[in-house]
């Protein structure tokens, strides 16, 4: 097993580090886009605050981490892995909170992926352990909180 990864497009490199940081941190959207399971939310800075920022996107205002890779651009990419998004049915006034629908669920082994649009059309996805949604939980539809810390949300240039 490889201790560093990187991370080609058209035979240039992308990004190399070792497989958690190009998961959890990719520094580029494309390769955001390849290693998969990513909401990427295209976005514009609205307001800053003490190293976060709020960005208003399809999905609602999300609040994320503050990149100083950015520059002064207000146009931004957030990203959020989908593992990182929880699933409520109520709004706890904790962290990012937005309410969506279920439009498709997809069960891979003993994970599940749930896609959700939100009453703007925007779309998130949720990735989750099975358990967690055995009982019944899921049905396309039916309504739930997305939920996720600003620490987990981070920009990159748009």
């Amino acid at each position: 097993m490889a201790d560093r990864v990187v991370i080609m497009n058209e035979g240039r490199i992308q990004q190399i580090g070792s497989p958690q940081e190009i998961f959890r941190r990719p520094l580029l959207r494309r390769v955001a886009e390849f290693i998969g399971a990513n909401n990427i939310l295209p976005g514009t800075i609205v307001e800053q605050n003490a190293g976060t920022v709020r960005v208003r996107t399809s999905v609602g205002d999300v609040w994320a981490q503050a990149s100083p890779d950015i520059g002064q651009t207000n146009a931004v990419l957030v990203v959020v892995a989908a593992d990182r998004v929880e699933l409520d049915s109520a709004v706890r006034g904790e962290g990012n909170e937005i309410s969506a629908r279920v439009i498709t669920v997809e069960f891979v082994g003993a994970t599940v992926t749930v896609f959700l649009e939100t009453d703007g059309g925007g779309e998130l996805r949720v990735q989750r352990p099975l358990h967690e949604m055995e009982g019944g939980k899921l049905q396309v539809g039916k309504c739930f909180v997305a939920r996720w810390p600003p620490e987990h949300g981070f920009l990159l240039a748009a």
